[in-house]
């Protein structure tokens, strides 16, 4: 298996050597599991996402983050995020952003952003804009962030997070965001009605 977070990241973008994704759900659903699983075990990320998923779906959730576990063991974020999402789903928050520390102490803005999502939607506001706060040296920068973060909240899946960052008034006033967090505030409402109010595929 590759131990290079790099080199992983590579073989995700090209599907050097890996399966795709629509060629291990199509194995999943014609029932070749095992052919998946072996495929997993010689380090075909997208076998043991699609691996992970069913284990996770069927309630095995720890035998979900073991498939996983070696992949996230290198670093490689789009596997540390996977891991912490399965904690996430079983209630294991705290392990979960225990996972994401180190890349978030490292200023990478894909796990700051993930971790902000994390505590809001465990109702935990203040951590999280506790969490853009440090490390950020000029304001511009943290501008850049917050207005990020708040404007693609729902793509992460998380209103909440910028409900959280509009109403602490620390960052308010450390970044000047009332008017960019209104407007991040108000499209947020307009893609959830959109999508709530989109029909549901046949």
């Amino acid at each position: 298996m590759v131990k290079d977070a790099a080199e992983l990241e590579r073989r995700r973008r090209w599907y050097d050597g890996w399966l795709r994704e629509w060629d291990v759900s199509l194995l999943i659903e014609l029932g070749h599991l095992e052919e998946v699983t072996r495929r997993a075990g010689q380090g075909d990320w997208f076998c043991a996402h699609g691996l992970a998923a069913v284990q996770h779906r069927n309630g095995r959730h720890d035998a979900a983050i073991e498939v996983l576990r070696p992949f996230a063991e290198t670093g490689w974020w789009t596997a540390i995020e996977a891991v912490a999402t399965v904690l996430a789903d079983c209630g294991r928050t705290g392990e979960a952003l225990a996972l994401c520390r180190s890349k978030v102490v490292s200023g990478d803005r894909d796990a700051i952003a993930y971790s902000v999502k994390l505590l809001a939607d465990a109702g935990r506001a203040g951590e999280a804009v506790d969490l853009l706060l440090p490390g950020v040296e000029a304001r511009v920068h943290m501008r850049a962030l917050v207005t990020e973060v708040a404007m693609y909240g729902h793509f992460l899946g998380s209103a909440a997070a910028v409900r959280a960052m509009h109403q602490d008034q620390r960052i308010l006033a450390a970044a000047n965001l009332d008017g960019a967090l209104r407007v991040s505030s108000h499209r947020t409402r307009e893609s959830v009605c959109a999508t709530s109010l989109s029909p549901s595929p046949v």
